[in-house]
């Protein structure tokens, strides 16, 4: 207990949470984040709140796409994903390549997500 006149000192380093530009190939997918929709179509920016976060992208014609992000305070990056159409042709991230194989495996991935690429300012600015 501090005595009447005494101070306390707290000395504390507040780092941002973390942020991310989403990009999709097509783009115009869905985001929800942990169950929730987080109201953005891809690209987009998001805010994430420091842990792991299951990111799953919808969109019409195309395979739902599940990934885990783990997320820690002050990172920011890039996370994109390559979707595949009902017919199983996979999209790809390479501007090279026009049209992908055949993807029979589920789309499931784990990515530590901690680039450091600039992003332009966020446009979904609820933390989730």
């Amino acid at each position: 207990m501090l005595s009447p006149g005494e101070r306390l000192a707290l000395n504390m380093t507040l780092l941002p949470y973390p942020k991310f530009q989403v990009v999709s190939v097509p783009g115009g997918a869905g985001l929800y984040i942990d169950g929730k929709t987080a109201n953005c179509t891809t690209p987009c920016n998001i805010t994430l709140t420091p842990g792991t976060h299951t990111l799953v992208f919808k969109k019409e014609g195309f395979r739902d796409y599940e990934t885990m992000v783990r997320a820690h305070a002050g990172d920011s990056g890039v996370i994109s994903v390559a979707l595949t159409d009902l017919s199983g042709r996979k999209y790809s991230l390479d501007p090279r390549i026009k049209e992908g194989n055949q993807n029979k495996w589920p789309q499931r991935r784990e990515q530590r997500a901690s680039f450091q690429y600039p992003l332009p300012p966020p446009t979904c600015s609820e933390a989730f």
